[in-house]
């Protein structure tokens, strides 16, 4: 990246940092639908799958997923659709293969 990119990606980030801190009602409601957003993604993933028992919790841009699933494939396609939620600066799996 040149180094007026890399001013103006910190620039932009600056600025993003300051809109959440001046705007706290609008930063709950968006993490409030990340995990919504995460949440649908992994029950309808899991109906394609069958049904798989994974919760799913966020915390700062960090979502762990845990229980169990009925495949390594599974669990890997549960951790890329919550890495594909924006928002989700990392994916921690705690999952199980029954």
């Amino acid at each position: 990246m040149s180094e007026p990119g890399k001013l103006r990606l910190a620039a932009n980030l600056q600025l993003a940092l300051r809109n959440l801190d001046r705007n706290r009602r609008r930063t709950g409601l968006t993490l409030a639908s990340l995990v919504v957003g995460i949440a649908a993604l992994t029950f309808l993933s899991a109906l394609n799958d069958g049904w798989l028992e994974i919760n799913v919790e966020t915390f700062k841009g960090t979502v762990p997923l845990s229980g169990s699933v009925r495949s390594t494939a599974a669990g890997d396609e549960a951790v890329d659709v919550a890495r594909r939620v924006g928002g989700v600066r990392s994916v921690k799996n705690d999952m199980r293969i029954k």
